[in-house]
């Protein structure tokens, strides 16, 4: 069965569960260029519900589905970009704070150095001490990043 087939398929199904891609993926999502869209999931709500709105994007529902190949339209909703990014958020999806793989900082090092910079201690000597540059500690002290802490 080709990619297009199944789509033309398995988009029609109406059932709870995922409904995974099993072809190509970009990111995690499935890879499929149909109804002018690149993505399986966009794809599937363009045909289930409606054309994209603009300035949206196809999200999965928070908690229902943490699968990124699933393209169930049950399981999807047209959302602006800052409400897919609330939506990751709230699922623990996201890979903010310890979770990025670049981060060299723990979430109970940006707390002790909050409690430095409160006692008066400089960012140099804590950018020193925890092995980061200055503009790190500027950006948890400013709370640019780590802000949700």
């Amino acid at each position: 069965m080709t990619p297009a087939e199944f789509f033309d398929e398995a988009v029609w199904r109406e059932t709870g569960e995922c409904i995974v891609w099993p072809f190509s993926l970009d990111r995690g999502y499935g890879l499929h260029k149909r109804h002018g869209e690149q993505l399986a999931h966009a794809a599937a709500l363009v045909v289930r519900v409606g054309p994209r709105p603009p300035g949206h994007d196809a999200a999965h529902l928070p908690i229902v589905c943490h699968n990124r190949a699933c393209f169930n339209y049950r399981h999807l909703r047209w959302a602006t970009r800052r409400e897919n990014l609330l939506d990751r958020n709230l699922d623990g999806t996201s890979n903010r704070g310890e979770r990025n793989g670049h981060a060299k900082l723990t979430a109970a090092d940006v707390l002790v150095i909050r409690s430095r910079l409160a006692g008066g201690d400089t960012r140099r000597r804590l950018a020193a001490n925890f092995g980061v540059t200055m503009d790190c500690i500027r950006f948890i002290d400013t709370r640019r990043t780590w802000g949700w802490l």
